[in-house]
């Protein structure tokens, strides 16, 4: 086994991605700070545009020279794949739960029934071992029958639809998060500027209906890649089990 999958290129992209959408987030806060630090002048006031881009720091000093330019881009790196932790720490502490619930109720009958028959073998062979009569109901199957499994198709199957699953349900994650952050930057910024009541509505508006339903295409995705992973993983599951099976009888007799 290659120690060095852990850090696999879909394994890094799947954190950094989304961890970039979130930074975006961050640094509008990050905007808001510098512009509020700053004295107020003749300029104050004015456009979306004027407030969030002419005389923002990234306009202001980041782009002013190359050297700003490229300690920027150093920092964005660091920071994306911070957040991209963070983006996948709140997904399996919050949400993973609710995504599991939801395939639960797509996933075909009779791989059900599969998986409690592994689990039914696989709390008989922990049973036998322990000489418990309790079972282990968080026993997990797919880490039980690791071992008799070959690791590079299984981890095949779980970089093709478990790693998607994982990217798209971050990826939504930090477009909320992005969203909320410059939710805030705009109704602080643009609330005192003399900016009128419906350009403010439309600013906020416009972003949300996209985060709305890009975020909403993300989910169905990352849900439908979760199921297909399940199911592939029961029928690998199932296939090893059988075929080892047939390989013992066969040597017995």
């Amino acid at each position: 086994m290659n120690p060095l999958s852990a850090f696999s290129f879909g394994k890094i992209i799947k954190t950094f991605i989304p961890g970039l959408i979130a930074s975006v987030g961050v640094l509008f806060i990050f905007d808001l700070i510098y512009q509020v630090a700053q004295p107020a002048g003749d300029d104050a006031g004015g456009s979306l545009w004027q407030s969030l881009f002419e005389r923002s720091f990234f306009s202001q000093i980041v782009l002013q020279n190359s050297v700003a330019a490229t300690v920027f881009g150093a920092f964005m790196i660091p920071l994306s794949l911070m957040l991209g932790f963070f983006t996948n720490t709140l997904l399996w502490q919050f949400a993973n739960s609710s995504f599991r619930a939801w395939v639960e109720k797509e996933l075909d009958p009779q791989l059900i029934a599969a998986r409690r028959e592994l689990k039914k073998k696989a709390n008989a062979e922990l049973k036998a071992f322990t000489g418990s009569d309790e079972d282990c109901e968080k026993a997990s199957i797919e880490t039980y029958f690791l071992p008799m499994v070959d690791f590079e198709k299984f981890s095949y199957v779980r970089e093709s639809y478990f790693s998607w699953f994982e990217f798209q349900a971050n990826s939504a994650l930090a477009l909320v998060f992005s969203y909320c952050l410059y939710a805030l930057t705009v109704l602080v910024l643009l609330a005192g500027a003399g900016v009128s009541a419906g350009a403010l509505a439309l600013s906020l508006i416009l972003p949300l209906v996209f985060i709305a339903l890009f975020g909403t295409l993300l989910v169905f995705a990352a849900k439908n890649n979760l199921l297909r992973y399940q199911e592939r993983v029961l029928l690998f599951l199932v296939c090893c089990v059988t075929r080892e099976g047939r390989c013992a009888a066969d040597e017995a007799s």
